[in-house]
């Protein structure tokens, strides 16, 4: 049994999903569903709706049994299987961004975008605490953020309150 199914039907959003199923690189079975009354029993059971895509993920327990977890829509089921499977493993993120950033000044080349205040905080933060190796194109991206005005306003309030949150009797 594939881990997935996959109901869907070449001419609805299903295009999306399988090609999420596709990068993700998952094991599915494809079933194909018409429009109209006569769908399958285990297609309208996993989604009442009746709506494609639909993607049931078959765990496997312990003890040798199943139970499932039905995603529907295409947005839902690229953010499933990108929580699943996109990740990979520690050091391929690792190596992909730091890929990403040399070369470069900010993630979408050479304008700051909000993508970097998200990003970035995280590669601060994984720098400060040790939890993101210390590669170059990691230091100098986090040193450029760091000195933006913006920021630097935005973390000195934050000090302000901790120091006030800190020394406030409790």
């Amino acid at each position: 049994m594939a881990e997935y199914s996959f109901y869907t039907n070449p001419m609805s959003r299903g295009q999306i999903a399988r090609w999420a199923l596709h990068e993700a690189g998952a094991d599915y079975e494809q079933v194909l569903v018409d429009y109209g009354p006569d769908q399958p029993e285990a297609f309208v059971k996993a989604n009442p709706m009746r709506k494609f895509p639909t993607l049931v993920h078959h765990h496997m327990s312990e003890n040798g049994g199943t139970h499932d977890h039905v995603v529907t829509e295409a947005a839902a089921i690229c953010h499933y299987l990108a929580e699943m499977l996109g990740f990979g493993s520690y050091d391929r993120l690792v190596d992909t961004l730091e890929q990403m950033l040399t070369g470069r000044d900010y993630v979408c080349g050479d304008r700051f975008t909000m993508a970097d205040v998200y990003v970035g905080s995280h590669a601060i933060w994984g720098i400060d605490f040790d939890t993101l190796p210390k590669r170059d194109a990691f230091i100098a991206y986090g040193e450029r953020l760091k000195k933006r005005p913006a920021y630097i306003e935005a973390r000195k309030i934050d000090a302000d309150l901790s120091v006030k949150s800190a020394s406030a009797p409790g």
